[in-house]
């Protein structure tokens, strides 16, 4: 494994140094390294989380960042993820993604420049609605 700093991105695209470290994990196991690792970290106050996400393409190994905070929303806004392209900065995520979490509860499980990803804690009773909310908030410009 490779590690090295974590950076994030400031609203005005330069890169910020954060106090996170990542390291090269291969994608076949990153997944299940979060899922099984990031509670433990989480009782201690820390943050693992995967950074970056290259689907095993063309042999890449995906990151894995730990975060010495346990707030994945600061964590968010530090990773600067945003959809800048479409005028949605980290606030406008950060405050989609709490009113999500209050009708379905989910962990963070990767954050990156320009996507989040995360697993439900419970079934999704009404799967359709569910896609038509996200999509309302991911593609209000098609």
């Amino acid at each position: 494994m490779h590690g090295g700093d974590l950076a994030g991105l400031e609203s005005v695209g330069h890169s910020l140094l954060t106090e996170g470290f990542a390291v090269s994990v291969p994608s076949a196991r990153a997944e299940r390294l979060v899922a099984a690792a990031q509670p433990r970290f989480l009782e201690t106050g820390f943050y693992l989380f995967r950074s970056e996400q290259h689907f095993g393409i063309a042999g890449r190994s995906d990151r894995v960042a730990l975060f010495p905070r346990s707030d994945r929303y600061e964590i968010l806004r530090l990773m600067g993820t945003n959809g800048w392209n479409y005028d949605i900065g980290p606030d406008s995520i950060v405050a989609w993604l709490r009113a999500l979490e209050r009708d379905h509860p989910f962990v963070l499980t990767g954050m990156g420049f320009d996507w989040v990803e995360g697993r439900f804690r419970s079934a999704i009773g009404d799967a359709g609605a569910l896609a038509r909310r996200v999509y309302a908030f991911c593609c209000w410009w098609d």
